[in-house]
C-alpha cells in the first residue's frame, strides 16, 4: 500500500493540470483499494449538489448535497 501512496505522490507532486491531477488521484484510490472504479467529488456550493469531475466508467454525476452515502 506504501508503495502505491508513493508512486502516486512523485506524479502527483509533479503535475500542473487539474484534470490530470484529479485522474491520478482517482486512478490512486482504486488501485489502494482494489476497486474496479473511483470517482472524485467536487462540491458545487452554488447549486448545492455534488458531481463527479473524474469518474471511472461513468459520466458526470449530480446529486444534493445532503443526500447519500457521498452527500
Amino acid at each position: 500500500m506504501l508503495q502505491v501512496i508513493f508512486n502516486y505522490a512523485a506524479k502527483i507532486g509533479q503535475e500542473r493540470k487539474i484534470e490530470k491531477l484529479l485522474m491520478l488521484m482517482a486512478n490512486m484510490g482504486r488501485e489502494l483499494i482494489c476497486a474496479d472504479r473511483c470517482s472524485v467529488w467536487l462540491i458545487d456550493y452554488e447549486n448545492k449538489v455534488l458531481w463527479t469531475k473524474v469518474a471511472h466508467g461513468v459520466t458526470e454525476i449530480r446529486i444534493p448535497m445532503d443526500h447519500g452515502i457521498v452527500g
